[in-house]
């Protein structure tokens, strides 16, 4: 499980450089796209973290869990990698408009249409994670805090060995292909 922690905090966190690097090619690449990144992210893994809270009412394998929500995560995102080659003509055409909020609101729609569902199954990845760590009532602090230790040291690997060492090597595709790699050892 803590293994599994630290793969998926460095999945979590090296999947939004690239999903950064696309969408900045395939949108205004300004502070409003990032932010529109950020804002979509997060509100996928709070919806996902929530979604994981009703789930682990219902009996079931948290491991067996954590393995679905892995393949969906991977099946998703690479199933979606085709349509951010270029820009869709609807964007094109709400981009050439005059209006600032028409283009905002291409841009969060690209944004949601490439994050949103792969961060709702990235939220419910901690909290299953957890479930499968921290098992011992007697020792469940001590557990948790190592989850999210490597967790954390995994969220900050992601990002250095994505954009330092994945995009510039294999480039952005090759990039998000490996990355997705991530998620299926963990399943």
């Amino acid at each position: 499980a803590l293994g599994c922690a630290a793969v998926t905090g460095a999945v979590g966190t090296g999947l939004e450089v690239v999903w950064s690097r696309i969408l900045g090619i395939l949108t205004s690449n300004s502070a409003y796209g990032f932010a529109l990144l950020l804002t979509v992210l997060l509100l996928g893994l709070s919806a996902g973290s929530l979604l994981q809270a009703w789930w682990s009412r219902r009996p079931g394998d948290s491991w067996r869990r954590l393995a679905l929500c892995q393949w969906l995560l991977a099946g998703v995102t690479l199933a979606g990698a085709p349509f951010f080659h270029t820009p869709p003509d609807w964007f094109v055409r709400c981009c050439a408009a005059d209006s600032a909020g028409r283009v905002f609101l291409a841009e969060l729609a690209l944004t949601a249409g490439a994050l949103l569902v792969p961060a709702v199954f990235m939220g419910m990845t901690l909290p299953l994670v957890v479930a499968t760590a921290a098992t011992r009532r007697s020792r469940w602090a001590h557990d948790l805090g190592r989850v999210y230790a490597l967790n954390t040291l995994g969220a900050v690997a992601g990002p250095f060995l994505a954009g330092f060492v994945l995009i510039p090597r294999l480039g952005i595709r090759a990039a998000l292909a490996a990355l997705v790699a991530g998620p299926l050892l963990v399943a």
